[in-house]
């Protein structure tokens, strides 16, 4: 599993390269991408304090099964979101709006 317990995280890469090896993510709910994660079901979204994060913790790493559900939809999220074409395109079409 992988752990983005942040304050302010504008968009969360280092949650989707997680989510790109199939791996399940825990996110603070000030994450950018947390109501993605929580939506397709590729992780938790928690708030970002010491008890509900240590039940994530918790929760993930007694139960493989949802650890390796969780982490083929996150696989999945990524996939059909955040692959690298889906970024050049999105940065393509963001320069042809400004030229």
């Amino acid at each position: 599993m992988a752990l983005l317990p942040s304050y302010s995280e504008s968009f969360g890469v280092a949650a989707v390269e997680a989510m790109a090896c199939a791996t399940p993510v825990i996110v603070s709910d000030q994450v950018a991408l947390s109501a993605e994660v929580r939506e397709a079901g590729a992780g938790v979204a928690t708030p970002c304090r010491v008890q509900p994060l240590r039940d994530a913790i918790v929760t993930l790493a007694t139960d493989p099964a949802r650890r390796q559900a969780m982490g083929a939809a996150g696989r999945r999220l990524y996939a059909r979101r955040f692959t690298v074409a889906q970024a050049a395109q999105a940065m393509l079409r963001c320069y042809e709006r400004i030229v």
